[in-house]
């Protein structure tokens, strides 16, 4: 058996019985956010209404819970157990591809099962395997991803290829995170690294980028914005106005500049009565309350809303342009705190407590939780600075910074020496994904960065194992030749006794 083929086989067992050993300690699925998290629809309505509700639902793009509302559909009662086996085997599906991606760029055997290891034994990893959100699944398509796509090149697939971009396309379908111009990129990505393969790209990744394209415009058309999300005001709130002090915000709408739904959001909605009554005869879009009892953010008076943050952020940054260093400022801290410090179900966390304390300053480096401090965006000016640096994991810092540079590194040699075709497109797309996912977190994600970074960290290790075999394979070179330079010095008029073995 081959040493690729024992580590697909030794991971599984590796991975079953981290499982067990979790399971023993208290950790159980947490379903909740499906009853009151604003990213999904009313439960009820995807049980009886399921296309309707996918379609007219304009938080998120439709896949993702199209996917929930085939679950409940199917298992009814049991559906927590369901999607809790789909997100376990997603952590098996990690586990075995993150390793081949690892192997296929040329990690050693070791570096690769041990970094596999590590990452989905992590308290971080089970607690987003154990926790309903769709960023775990993507942080286990996105190793694939890039493994495909070497496949494909080297081997000029044209099936795997299309499989490439038809996966990247329901990512675009089931995630807004990653924008319609994520999967155009890399559509490009991949044209300018295989040259003499372009009609077959063309036809590979016209279907999905037609089927984003489709997406968008049908929420120009229905809502009134090209996007995979009405929620782009919100998020641009938290990035401007949000940074302000009260006192600032308070100054700003005395001059009329934002309105008051930036400091008193009851008094603003008690202002507008019938937003939120609706009567287009779609329950996603004119309900209030869900079935739960949760407010239904799938109403549609949701998007006016939305449209007013985004008016008080534009203003904001006209009246203080610096509050965009602040938000840089802030969401470059929050992006390196370990990924498992965030608000996760309670109980699970509780069960994890001594080991993520352990992991969080062994494995991440951190020296103080980020729990400890005060997470007000006031909180992060130039003053409290050195009071948020212990927040940050500088292990994390250390093994991005180093598995970055050494991915570019060997991006340009694998380029330049004609190696392997289906490295550098997998290289490239590798680097270029978490680059995607670090730019759009520094200004835009702020609190949530750390969890936004964690669809990174596979991507990351696996480049981490790269450069680690890179290192021990210049020191053994090193090694050898410091071997060679000392048995062929005399000693003595003598030589070593083992220089002809040496030889």
């Amino acid at each position: 058996m081959s040493s690729r083929r024992a580590g697909v086989v030794v991971l599984p067992i590796f991975f079953a019985l981290s499982r067990i050993a979790y399971f023993a300690l208290g950790v159980r699925f947490d379903a909740s956010p499906l009853d009151y998290f604003q990213q999904y629809p009313d439960p009820l309505l995807l049980r009886t209404d399921l296309l309707r509700t996918s379609y007219y639902f304009h938080m998120t793009p439709p896949l993702y819970n199209f996917f929930l509302g085939v679950v409940l559909k199917i298992f009814g009662s049991n559906y927590v157990t369901a999607l809790h086996a789909v997100y376990l085997l997603a952590g098996l599906f990690l586990a075995v591809f993150l390793y081949l991606l690892m192997r296929s760029l040329g990690a050693g055997q070791l570096p690769s099962l041990a970094l596999t290891a590590i990452l989905v034994a992590s308290p971080a990893t089970v607690l987003y395997e154990n926790w309903l959100y769709p960023d775990y699944l993507m942080a286990a398509l996105l190793p694939f991803e890039a493994w495909m796509l070497g496949r494909a090149v080297h081997r000029r697939s044209l099936p795997t290829l299309a499989a490439f971009f038809a996966l990247a396309g329901l990512i675009v379908l089931a995630r807004s995170y990653y924008h319609l111009g994520w999967l155009m990129l890399c559509a490009a990505l991949v044209l300018l690294l295989a040259r003499s393969w372009r009609r077959a790209v063309l036809l590979a990744a016209a279907v999905p980028i037609l089927l984003g394209v489709a997406l968008y415009a049908k929420n120009e058309v229905v809502f009134g914005f090209f996007s995979g999300t009405s929620a782009s005001g919100i998020n641009a709130y938290t990035l401007t106005t949000l940074q302000l002090t009260d006192s600032e915000r308070q100054q700003l709408n005395a001059e009329g500049k934002i309105s008051l739904l930036t400091i008193d959001p009851d008094s603003w909605f008690a202002q507008h009565p019938e937003l939120l009554v609706r009567h287009t005869g779609v329950l996603t879009l004119d309900e209030q309350v869900k079935s739960t009892g949760s407010p239904n953010w799938g109403n549609a008076g949701y998007i006016e809303v939305w449209n007013q943050y985004s008016m008080d952020a534009a203003a904001t940054v006209r009246a203080r342009p610096t509050v965009l260093l602040r938000a840089a400022r802030m969401g470059l801290l929050i992006l390196f705190v370990p990924s498992d410090q965030y608000d996760f179900s309670p109980a699970n966390r509780a069960h994890l407590s001594s080991l993520e304390h352990w992991a969080d300053a062994l494995l991440y480096g951190q020296p103080r939780s980020i729990f400890r401090g005060n997470q007000d965006p006031t909180a992060y000016r130039g003053a409290q600075l050195g009071a948020r640096l212990p927040e940050v994991g500088w292990f994390i810092v250390a093994a991005y910074l180093l598995a970055m540079a050494y991915g570019v590194r060997r991006f340009l040699v694998s380029l330049r020496d004609g190696q392997p075709p289906g490295l550098a497109p997998m290289l490239a797309f590798t680097l270029f994904t978490i680059g995607y996912i670090l730019v759009i977190d520094v200004p835009f994600g702020i609190a949530d960065n750390n969890r936004y970074r964690f669809m990174a960290d596979p991507l990351v290790v696996a480049l981490m194992a790269v450069a680690i075999t890179g290192g021990l394979d210049a020191l053994r070179r090193l090694t050898g030749k410091h071997r060679h330079t000392v048995a062929a010095v005399p000693h003595g008029g003598d030589r070593l006794p083992d220089e002809a073995d040496r030889r």
